[in-house]
C-alpha cells in the first residue's frame, strides 16, 4: 500500500520542460518488471525471495505512482512494465532484462538492480511505438 502524500512528493514531471518548450510532446516511462512479486531467485541476488518479492511489489506501487504523476501532470505515460514481464532478474542471461547483485553481466559490466542492454533496447522500442516512429 502507498504511503500518504507519496504521490505529492513526487509532483508532476513537466512545468519546467512545458516552461521551456510549450509544444514538447512529453513522455514519461515506468520501470521494467525487473523484480517479480513472485520471485524465487533471492539466494542468488544474496537475498530472501520475500525481500526481493517485496521489492517486486514496491516496483509495481512505484510504477502506478509514475503513472498518476504523469496523469496529474498532463503527459504521456508509457508502459514497459507490463510488456517485460517474464524477463525478471531470476531470468537465465539473454532472457532477463534486468541484471541482478552482480556488477557483471554477459553483455559486459552491470549496474544491479538496472536494466541491461536487452532491458533498455526494449523501452527504447516500446518508446518509439508510442511516438509512432
Amino acid at each position: 500500500m502507498p504511503q500518504p502524500g507519496y504521490d505529492a512528493r513526487a509532483g508532476t514531471p513537466s512545468p519546467g520542460i512545458r516552461a521551456r518548450s510549450p509544444r514538447a510532446r512529453i513522455l514519461v516511462i515506468d520501470y521494467l518488471a525487473g523484480m517479480s512479486p513472485n520471485s524465487l531467485c533471492g539466494a542468488a541476488n544474496f537475498m530472501t525471495d520475500p525481500d526481493l518479492g517485496w521489492i517486486g511489489e514496491k516496483l509495481i506501487e512505484l510504477n502506478d505512482m509514475v503513472r498518476r504523476a504523469a496523469a496529474a501532470g498532463g503527459v504521456e505515460f508509457v508502459d514497459t512494465y507490463s510488456s517485460s514481464v517474464g524477463h525478471d532478474v531470476c531470468q537465465a542471461p539473454g532472457v532477463r532484462w534486468v541484471e541482478g547483485t552482480s556488477p557483471f553481466a554477459p553483455q559486459g559490466v552491470a549496474i544491479p538492480f538496472h536494466p541491461n542492454q536487452f532491458g533498455a533496447d526494449h523501452q527504447a522500442l516500446v518508446v518509439k511505438q508510442a511516438l509512432g516512429i
